[in-house]
């Protein structure tokens, strides 16, 4: 009987979204990254459009980041991300340099541009 393979968990990420960044640099900084399989898509794309209706279909939305934790499961939000994968590998998500230096300076600010875009967007629609 052949040996099973090991599932390994595949995140969803959209180039552009400061969320994703934001897992990425949690799991970088953990020394998680390499535990991972990455679909990277650029929003306005075929691909993006493509992705964005598989999750829509699979979870009633689509959200990024989102990590397909086991087959066919799935699980998105940044912060219950990088939370679920800190209490599992026993990492303290404060002592993370980089990670508290992005959430606490760099990212509201980038929060805020992104919030602005986003409204400006829905006013063109």
């Amino acid at each position: 009987m052949p040996a099973k393979t090991k599932f390994t968990p595949r995140v969803i990420l959209k180039k552009e979204c400061p969320f994703c960044l934001k897992l990425v640099i949690f799991l970088n900084e953990a020394g998680l990254k390499d535990e991972f399989r990455y679909l990277t898509v650029k929003g306005d794309t075929p691909e993006y459009e493509e992705v964005r209706g598989i999750l829509e279909e699979t979870l009633g939305e689509a959200s990024f980041p989102t990590v397909e934790v086991a087959k066919g499961e799935f699980m998105s939000g940044s912060d219950d991300l990088i939370d679920h994968y800190a209490k599992a590998n026993k990492i303290d998500r404060e002592g993370l340099t980089l990670l508290s230096y992005y959430e606490d300076g760099v990212f509201p600010f980038i929060l805020d541009m992104f919030e602005e875009n986003q409204a400006l967007k829905e006013q063109l629609d």
